[in-house]
């Protein structure tokens, strides 16, 4: 995990990124118990980091014991940061943890007392409608992830009804693993438009909500809504330049529909990070685009399909 950390520093990117857990021996070859010490070496080492945003991560809570999980609760309260799991992404996992532990994911992270403004989960797409009250009381955060939740045949979140429960929302990827990209600007189209599609409403997440959710919103849920997120006085100085002024974006009417239903990241011109330009006029200026591409291929070859 400190590679994916050190590459972030080398070229400038901000990056959320902690220790993680599960019950099994991972690529690494590192066994769970002995993680924990790790853990705290990680934490400890980027605490004042300006680039790198602490949390703790435990895959979900079918695949991470509760005393391990405890101890995740214990370390993230001890450096004050922020824990990441997964939580209800699938009909399945909602079944085989209520067959475990006799309560849903979300209620049993809620007995162990990982709910709370610290707390990001991912996915949430099979929640009922008292978890969805608990989640907006305990000020839990949760990130969207549609697209991969469509290409994996996980279902569709509720977000409608978590928009109107008032409980805190992101918008996320999931990953390349099981996305196939990182483009939030899909991510905000997708979002913005199968729930309309679902509920026969099109009046249902409007734009503006959805452009909230993957700025501000996930901000938030990581924790850092007082540094990053929107463009205010004394915060972190992050930034992108869009260029609207192109033949699909115009005319141009209402900014939030405009850069949510018709924008792409291909209109994304400049990118600042922290003060520091990383991509300007479309170039990026702190990697080797060349390069990295050779790189891949090569990988390719010994990744068997």
């Amino acid at each position: 995990r400190d590679v994916t950390t050190d590459v972030a520093k080398e070229v400038g990117f901000r990056l959320q990124d902690g220790p993680s857990f599960i019950d099994f021996v991972g690529p690494d070859g590192i066994r769970p118990e002995n993680r924990l010490e790790l853990a705290r070496e990680y934490l400890a080492r980027y605490a004042d980091d300006p680039l790198i945003a602490r949390c703790v991560q435990a895959h979900a809570t079918y695949t991470v014991p509760r005393e391990l999980l405890e101890q995740c609760r214990e370390m993230a309260e001890e450096f004050d940061v922020v824990f990441v799991t997964h939580a209800a992404e699938s009909a399945a996992e909602v079944v085989s943890v209520k067959e475990k532990f006799g309560q849903t994911p979300v209620r049993v992270l809620d007995d162990l007392g990982l709910l709370g403004p610290k707390t990001l989960l991912a996915h949430g797409v099979h929640l009922d409608d008292e978890e969805i009250a608990l989640l907006a009381e305990r000020e839990t955060s949760i990130v969207h992830c549609p697209e991969s939740n469509l290409k994996l045949g996980s279902g569709i979140a509720r977000l409608p009804e978590l928009l109107a429960g008032g409980v805190p929302l992101g918008l996320g990827t999931d990953g390349a693993a099981s996305n196939n990209d990182l483009d939030m600007w899909g991510e905000m189209r997708t979002a913005a438009m199968i729930h309309k599609g679902v509920h026969e409403d099109p009046t249902v997440v409007p734009a503006r909500a959805v452009l909230h959710m993957a700025t501000s919103g996930s901000a938030r849920a990581m924790g850092l809504a007082d540094r990053i997120g929107s463009l205010e006085a004394g915060k972190c100085a992050d930034l992108i330049l869009v260029d609207l002024d192109r033949l699909h974006l115009t005319p141009r009417y209402d900014i939030y529909s405009h850069l949510v239903y018709s924008a792409n990241h291909a209109d994304v011109r400049t990118v600042m990070i922290n003060g520091a330009f990383v991509m300007r006029d479309r170039e990026l200026l702190t990697l080797d685009e060349a390069a990295i591409k050779a790189r891949a291929r090569e990988a390719r070859a010994h990744i068997s399909l």
